[in-house]
């Protein structure tokens, strides 16, 4: 917009989180660590911390953590009068889809887990409401100040949420501005994605046929229709099973933007194969949505696409009930079956549900390695992450796996994570991993094509390898820790890039006890892999106040 430029933006950014900050300056703990960042980047702690309330059945919902723990929070960051509008807003969190990003798929939970980080984006974007001094209304329309506009157009500002509540709370100006929008012939108001969102997350069926029509008009750009399509999964089962009723009687899968829209939702295409998605696939995806019957039907046949359909199907409604049916299909199913079964299990997006069907692999077939190799992404597939959380701790900020100084490892139980329900198993999968490396090709294992003709399956050394040391590091056994310190070198190997190997050797060998962990350590300072002599280094460093006379090189 005229007159308004990356730096005034920027400037009214700076703005908005240090108004936030004052306001909430005489916060202290989790609430003072919870105050709004300008990149709605949230800290790992405070995650950390509401999860296990939920885990361990301190608090049932997202509502009562921000009730009983920060009210003093929700006072800086909520505009007044608008504290039970976010409170209906966190609670209605389990109604929409629990995944994110390009591999998403339409699943849903009951639980309230998968969205702890986004129930702090919801407090974020409170903030930027009350920092704008507008209602959201004046803001969607444009009858605002139009540097406020300008910034609420353009910067990142998550507010679907606030928009779902207010719909749904009946406030009559919201939904008359979403109305204007949609049916404006100059639409040059705050159409976008955000918006989508917020209407098919909230209950109003009136709009959900709005944007129905909005989807059939003969105006309608393939863009715009895009936005619909990709965004409709986003919000209530209903609200998605309307506009899919819509693509389905109006042939709108000739499109080539709902084609693509049908592969994210559903996760059995990828981008360069979207042509082969047709009306037939459409037909049943639909009727395994509305027939529980011929849905379970299919779960019976020996078809990768009609399966997956089936399992998408239980997902989208409970993806806990998916992979239900994927534990029936492990123990009772045929290999192609349990092959493909795995192909949802790693689109899960959920650790916790995901390590469920893989552990049952593991531990009921130990030999089949491609079993292994088609579960193993469900189990720990996040595991960058959990290490960076195992070697980070609570320390916040930046972190170079280079060049920071070396710093012991969080130790946490085996259950964590959910990757195990004991000591005993974890020690048995770990057994399960280690026979596998000895049987696995040294260039690992390929399966190209898996169940689909587009979707490739590997599995090398390395991907064990960092298993087991997580596993071994989570154990905190001598003679695990020693097994497993002596496979770092082994991680990583056949990557172009990448600090798994030095984030590994952080894990297993900070001022390590034993003589053979601190043999490889030194074996480290002389790895090839840049990351990992800098880390061996830094970890070397932090010997210094033991007794030297240990140490040897």
């Amino acid at each position: 917009m005229g007159g308004f430029t990356y730096e005034t933006r920027k400037k009214l950014t700076e703005q908005r989180i240090l108004e936030a900050k004052a306001a909430g300056k005489d916060l202290t703990g989790m609430e003072k660590k919870l105050l709004p960042d300008p990149y709605y980047s949230v800290k790992t702690e405070p995650l950390q911390w509401m999860t296990s309330l939920l885990e361990n059945g301190e608090a049932g919902t997202l509502s009562e953590i921000y009730k009983r723990e920060l009210p003093g929070l929700v006072r800086v960051c909520v505009p007044e009068g608008q504290e039970e509008e976010f409170y209906y807003a966190l609670d209605q969190m389990n109604q929409f889809q629990m995944t994110a990003g390009w591999y998403r798929r339409s699943l849903r939970t009951k639980e309230y887990i998968p969205f702890v980080r986004q129930s702090v984006s919801l407090l974020w974007a409170y903030s930027q409401l009350k920092f704008y001094k507008a209602s959201l209304a004046e803001i969607l329309t444009g009858k605002t100040d139009p540097e406020i506009y300008d910034h609420a157009r353009t910067e990142s500002w998550p507010y679907a949420g606030i928009l779902a509540a207010q719909i749904d709370l009946g406030r009559e100006e919201t939904v008359r501005a979403v109305r204007e929008i949609l049916y404006g012939e100059n639409n040059t108001a705050m159409l976008s994605r955000e918006m989508i969102r917020g209407i098919v997350m909230s209950r109003d069926t009136g709009l959900y046929k709005v944007l129905g029509d909005f989807l059939l008009a003969a105006r309608l750009q393939e863009g715009a229709r895009q936005a619909v399509c990709e965004t409709m999964d986003a919000g209530r089962p209903e609200a998605f099973l309307s506009l899919f009723q819509v693509i389905e009687d109006h042939d709108l899968i000739r499109f080539s933007s709902v084609k693509r829209a049908v592969g994210t939702w559903i996760g059995i295409f990828d981008e360069n194969s979207a042509d082969r998605i047709s009306n037939k696939l459409l037909h049943l995806m639909g009727k395994c949505l509305r027939e529980p019957e011929f849905c379970e039907e299919q779960l019976r046949s020996n078809d990768s696409v009609a399966i997956s359909c089936a399992l998408w199907a239980k997902g989208f409604y409970d993806a806990g009930a998916g992979v239900e049916a994927v534990l029936e299909l492990i123990k009772n199913g045929t290999k192609n079956q349990k092959l493909t079964a795995s192909y949802f299990n790693r689109s899960l997006q959920d650790q916790r549900l995901s390590a469920r069907a893989a552990r049952e692999v593991f531990l009921t077939y130990p030999e089949d390695l491609e079993l292994m190799a088609c579960y193993l992404p469900g189990f720990m597939g996040s595991l960058y992450s959990i290490m960076s959380d195992l070697v980070w701790g609570k320390r916040t900020g930046w972190f170079s796996v280079e060049r920071e100084e070396a710093s012991e490892p969080e130790k946490l139980p085996v259950t964590a994570y959910g990757l195990f329900e004991n000591e005993e198993e974890a020690r048995k999968i770990y057994g399960i991993f280690k026979n596998a490396m000895e049987r696995i090709p040294k260039k690992g294992l390929d399966l190209d094509p898996c169940i689909f003709p587009w979707y490739r399956v590997t599995m090398s050394r390395s991907d064990l390898a960092a298993r087991m040391c997580v596993i071994a590091w989570m154990l905190q056994d001598e003679t695990y820790l020693d097994e497993a310190a002596a496979l770092v070198p082994v991680v990583g190997q056949g990557q172009v890039y990448g600090a798994s190997r030095a984030m590994t050797a952080r894990l297993l060998l900070y001022r390590p006890e034993s003589r053979a962990r601190r043999d490889i350590l030194f074996e480290l300072l002389h790895n090839p892999e840049e990351y990992t002599v800098s880390s061996a280094f830094c970890l070397a460093k932090a010997l210094e106040d033991l007794d030297l006379s240990l140490i040897h090189i």
